[in-house]
């Protein structure tokens, strides 16, 4: 083979390389999450589960995950870091943060921790701690965003938030609506990530509906709508 055939050669497997690491995230530290796994087994026996929809990015563990601990956002926080490789998540504490924690009446205690990007939450992802009542992690559900996870996109704060309200307004005048301004969020459409002011519009003429509306930070253009009243044809 020649000398500018191999380099081309080797170039092309880089990339293709590259390319299946970003796409197939899950198979990042195969033999670490194998070895986690395989631990998480011994010491659940046969009430030990896992569950993987790649398709769908949603992973689901079930057992004797932990041994006994403080039932705590910071434990929670802990366990997901030591079992990292099996969620593909390359640092724990830059993307997730503690959005809630619940005791229940059976001393059961959840704690789900919210997926951040730019210290921003990211639209319905996150992962959902489960303590027994003994404090003993027994299930890990999560629905991460890898697309947000692994882009390197920037924060473009070029519309405020009165800037928004404005957008919102006038796209929705003549519904005589009641806006509600949500929250910041980051959505991902399409591979394409954006970083958005998000509103409730209840329309009460023209188009009636309750709608989720996603304003762009950096454009000012609507990127999402979602109405969130599904009406059945009598």
């Amino acid at each position: 083979m020649k000398r500018k055939d191999l380099i081309y050669a080797i170039i092309i497997s880089s990339l293709t390389i590259l390319t299946c690491t970003y796409i197939f995230p899950s198979y990042r530290n195969t033999a670490d999450k194998d070895k986690i796994l395989q631990n998480l087994k011994n010491s659940s026996g046969k009430q030990f589960k896992f569950y993987e929809d790649s398709e769908n990015r949603q992973i689901s563990l079930s057992g004797k995950l932990s041994k006994r601990n403080s039932s705590d956002g910071i434990e929670a926080l802990k366990f997901i870091d030591e079992i990292k490789p099996v969620l593909s998540i390359n640092n724990v504490n830059n993307n997730f943060t503690v959005k809630s924690l619940h005791k229940d009446e059976l001393g059961f205690t959840h704690i789900v921790l919210g997926q951040i990007f730019n210290n921003i939450t990211v639209e319905k992802a996150s992962i959902s701690v489960h303590f027994d009542s003994s404090n003993v992690i027994t299930n890990v559900t999560a629905n991460i965003n890898y697309d947000v996870m692994n882009s390197h996109q920037q924060l473009k704060r070029n519309i405020t938030k009165e800037n928004a309200d404005s957008i919102i307004k006038k796209e929705f005048a003549d519904n005589n609506p009641q806006i509600k301004f949500l929250s910041e969020t980051v959505i991902s459409k399409k591979s394409h990530i954006y970083f958005c002011y998000k509103y409730n519009v209840h329309c009460k003429t023209n188009n009636l509906g309750s709608y989720d509306v996603y304003v762009d930070m950096a454009t000012g253009r609507i990127v999402n709508k979602i109405n969130k009243i599904i009406y059945q044809e009598p």
